[in-house]
C-alpha cells in the first residue's frame, strides 16, 4: 500500500495567504485601471479643452484686450504668453493627448513635456497657435491625479488583510511547532514506547491526541508485561522438570544410552535460555553488563568456539576504541554466530567497520546470507525464513534479541547481501571516538 503524500500544514496556509494577498493587489491593480486611468484621461481632456477654449478667446478679442484677457487667464492657471517660452524636456511617459478634429489639432500644435522654470519640473501641456500673424503660447500644468475615496479604503484593506494573514501564519505556527518537537521525540527513541509529556503550551486538539496516544501506549505496555510475565513463567515452569529429567535419566540410564539424550537436553535448555534473555531485554531499556572495550568482548565471545568451529577475528575488530556493555554484546554476537554456523558456511569472522559516524559490528560468512527484504522477517520473534530447513534448538529468537540490544545501545540490525564470497548480518551503533 503506497503511502499518501504528505503535505505541510505551514506551508500549505502560507500558499493560500500568499495567494489571497496576490489576488488583492491584483484587486487594487484592477481599482487603477478602472478609476484611476480615467480619471487622469478625464483631467488631461479638461486641460486640452481649456487650451483650445482660450485660443478662441483670444481670437475673439481686440488686439488691445488680449493682454488684459492672458492676466484673466492666469488665476485659472493658464498661462498666455506672447514671447516664446523656454522648450520643455521631453516626457518619456508623457500621457497619450485626447483625441481632437483635424482642424484643432493642427491649430493648437500641442505638446507635452517637463519645464523647470517655476523651480520644480512641472508637467506642462502647452499649445502654440497664430492670432491675426502673431504667434502666442498657452501653458498649464498638469497636476498628479488626486486619490479619490476608494483608493485609502484598498490600501486599508491591504494592509488589514497583511495583519490579519500573519497572524494566520503565527497562529498555526505555534500550533504546528509542538507537533512537530513531538514527533522529533518521538523518532528519536528509535522504536521505544513510552507516553509522551505533554507540552506547556499547546492547544487543546493535541492535549486530546496526546493523551489518546499515551493511553494507547500504556495499553501496549500493558500487553508487553502480560507477556513477559507469561514468557518468564513458562520458562521457570519448564527449566525445573527439564532438569528433574536430566537427573533422573543421568541414575537411570547407561552412559551408551544417555548420549544421544544429553543432545536433547542441551538443545532444550537453549531453547529455554532464548526465552529468558528475550524476556530479559524486553523488561529493560538498558543493556546490560560491564562496559568494556569491543576488542576484549569479541576475544571472550569467540574463545569459546575456537574448539570446535572456524571463528576468527578480523583485524579491523583490534582497532576499535570503543566500550560496550559486555552481557548484552556477547549475547548478540553469540546469536549472530550461532546462525552464522547453522545457515551459512565457513569461514566465520567478526567484523567491524567505521564509517559516517557509524561502527558497525558484523559476523560475516561464506553463506547467502539475508536479503534485505528479508531483514523485518527475520527480526520478528519467531520468525523464521525457512520453514523447510529447520535446525534443531532454533527458537526464533535469536535475532529479535540482537535487535532488542541494538535498540538499546542505539543503534538498528544490519545485513551486507551476499557479494560472491560472503554475507554479513550485525549492528550499526552510534560511533563514539574515545581519547587516549
Amino acid at each position: 500500500m503506497s503511502r499518501p503524500a504528505a503535505f505541510s500544514l505551514v506551508r500549505r496556509l502560507t500558499a493560500v495567504v500568499a495567494a489571497g494577498a496576490a489576488l488583492i493587489v491584483l484587486a487594487n491593480m484592477a481599482v487603477i485601471a478602472v478609476v484611476l486611468v480615467p480619471l487622469v484621461d478625464d483631467q488631461l481632456e479638461d486641460k486640452v479643452r481649456q487650451v483650445a477654449q482660450a485660443r478662441q478667446a483670444l481670437l475673439a478679442t481686440p488686439a488691445a484686450g488680449r493682454a488684459a484677457l492672458a492676466a484673466a487667464l492666469q488665476p485659472l492657471g493658464l498661462a498666455v504668453v506672447q514671447a516664446e517660452p523656454a522648450p520643455l524636456q521631453p516626457e518619456p511617459n508623457r500621457p497619450p493627448l485626447p483625441m481632437l478634429d483635424e482642424a484643432s489639432a493642427a491649430a493648437l500644435a500641442l505638446e507635452v513635456g517637463r519645464s523647470s522654470v517655476s523651480g520644480r519640473p512641472d508637467l506642462l501641456l502647452r499649445g502654440r497657435f497664430e492670432v491675426d500673424g502673431g504667434r502666442w503660447w498657452v501653458s498649464t500644468r498638469l497636476p498628479p491625479p488626486r486619490l479619490p475615496p476608494l483608493m485609502p479604503s484598498l490600501l486599508l484593506l491591504l494592509l488589514v488583510g497583511g495583519a490579519a494573514a500573519l497572524a494566520a501564519t503565527i497562529s498555526v505556527r505555534a500550533y504546528a511547532q509542538p507537533m512537530a518537537d513531538i514527533a522529533r521525540a518521538l523518532r528519536a527513541r528509535r522504536g521505544s514506547l513510552h507516553p509522551i509529556d505533554e507540552p506547556a503550551r499547546a492547544s487543546v486538539e493535541l492535549h486530546e491526541l496526546i493523551a489518546a496516544f499515551n493511553d494507547l501506549v500504556r495499553a501496549a505496555q500493558v500487553g508487553d508485561e502480560r507477556r513477559r510475565q507469561a514468557l518468564a513463567g513458562l520458562s521457570h515452569d519448564l527449566r525445573t522438570p527439564l532438569a528433574r529429567l536430566r537427573l533422573r535419566a543421568e541414575c537411570a540410564l547407561p552412559d551408551e544410552a544417555l548420549r544421544p539424550m544429553e543432545a536433547d537436553f542441551d538443545t532444550l535448555d537453549r531453547m529455554i535460555s532464548q526465552f529468558v534473555a528475550y524476556t530479559h531485554a524486553s523488561s529493560t531499556e538498558q543493556a546490560s553488563g560491564q562496559q568494556l572495550p569491543l576488542p576484549q568482548i569479541v576475544e571472550a565471545t569467540v574463545r569459546r568456539y575456537r574448539e570446535r568451529h572456524a571463528v576468527s577475528i578480523d583485524p579491523s575488530v583490534r582497532e576499535v576504541t570503543q566500550r560496550f556493555p559486555d552481557l548484552a554484546l556477547h549475547r548478540v554476537l553469540a546469536n549472530l554466530i550461532d546462525n552464522a554456523l547453522a545457515y551459512g558456511a565457513a569461514p566465520v569472522a567478526v567484523v567491524a567497520r567505521q564509517a559516517d559516524g557509524e561502527l558497525r559490528i558484523l559476523v560475516r560468512d561464506a553463506g547467502p546470507g539475508i536479503a534485505p527484504q528479508d531483514l523485518a522477517t527475520a527480526l520478528a520473534p519467531f520468525g523464521k525464513l525457512d520453514a523447510a530447513r529447520p535446525r534443531p534448538g532454533a527458537s526464533g529468537l535469536g535475532l529479535a534479541i540482537v535487535d532488542q540490544v541494538a535498540q538499546q545501545l542505539g543503534g538498528r540490525v544490519v545485513v551486507e547481501p551476499f557479494d560472491g564470497q560472503g554475507s554479513a548480518v550485525g549492528l550499526a551503533v552510534p560511533l563514539i571516538k574515545v581519547q587516549g
